[in-house]
This record gives C-alpha cells, structure tokens and sequence, in this order.
C-alpha cells in the first residue's frame, strides 16, 4: 500500500485556497465569498509519526442540530428539515463534559518526548477496526492547523475551523487517487 502511495503521489493534485464550506448551513453560495490562498501548494509526505487521541473517551462526539459541517448532526440539507431535539444534544454532551476531554486536546503529543508531524482524533480509532478484522490499512491525513496561516490566526482550534474543509479535500484528493492505482 505504502509503495502505491509513493508512487503516485506527485500526480495528486492538491489544493492551496480554501474552499468555503457551509459552517453554519446558511446555503451561501460559495462563489460569493473567495477563499484563503497559500502562498505555497501542500505536498504528499510519506514519512514521520503521527498521534492519534481520544479527547471523547470512548464517547461519540457531540453533534448540535443545525451546526453547520463541522458540529452538525446530519448534513446541511437534511438539518434544514429538521425538528430541535434538546435530549440528543444532551446526550451527544457527555464526552465533552468530561474534563478528559480538554486535558486530551492540551496534552496531544505532548510530553512524550516524541515530534509528531501530525495528530488527529480519527485514524487510530480506523486502524484498530482494521487490525481487529485482519484487513490492510493505510490512512491519508491532512494538516488543518500547526502550520504557515495567511491570515495569522492563533493556531488550533481557530485555523481547524477555517482550513478543516481545505485539509478534507486534499486527503480525499489523495485517498480517490490511491485507490483508483490499488
């Protein structure tokens, strides 16, 4: 897997200017707002560690009704139909009432000793499920926040709210051209 990665790599096209996303499931048209522009375009890296954690403990992230693609329960379109269901936020808010749940996000990758070029809350939950059934795995992950920021914000979660949508497309971009080689 690792060697059909590498060797197309170079040819997926990344982008460098964010797209707009619909955060809080306005239905704007995106070509109304530009978007934010690097002034470099990302590259494939095949090499380094990354972290994986768990700030939810186990627990399913809360989802807000009508909270845009980020903190939403279902997709724009469909939450637009939808009735306010109090109890499901409640619910969802169990994972993140847990004070677990910050000291995760402030200590990823910290205090281990170890650089990490990259950290998530995603790609170790996957690998565990495939190594668990016995199937092959390989993960594409984007970097949203940690980097050079046009706009100069102060760093997670504020450049995550602003790039996720970028790093999302780039990944997928990567992910559609691995397994179309494989």
């Amino acid at each position: 897997m690792l060697a059909t990665a590498t060797a197309i790599a170079a040819s997926v096209s990344l982008e460098n200017t964010t797209p707009i996303g619909d955060r809080a499931c306005a239905c704007v048209d995106p070509g109304t707002v530009p978007g934010v522009t690097f002034p470099y375009t990302p590259a494939v890296l095949l090499h380094g560690d990354g972290s994986t954690t768990d700030p939810f403990g186990g627990d399913a992230a809360p989802c807000l009704q009508h909270g845009g693609d980020l903190a939403g329960c279902e997709p724009c379109p469909a939450a637009l139909g939808t009735s306010p269901d109090p109890e499901r936020f409640v619910t969802g808010m169990v994972g993140i009432a847990d004070p677990g749940f910050f000291t995760g996000l402030i200590a990823q990758g910290s205090g281990s000793g170890h650089e990490f070029i990259e950290g998530d809350e995603e790609t170790g939950a996957a690998a565990a499920v495939a190594n668990a059934h016995g199937v092959p795995f390989i993960g594409f992950r984007a970097i949203s926040d940690g980097t050079a920021d046009p706009l100069m914000l102060p760093g997670f979660p504020a450049q995550f709210f602003v790039y996720a949508q970028l790093a999302a497309d780039n990944a997928a971009a990567m992910t559609l051209s691995f397994v179309s080689a494989w």
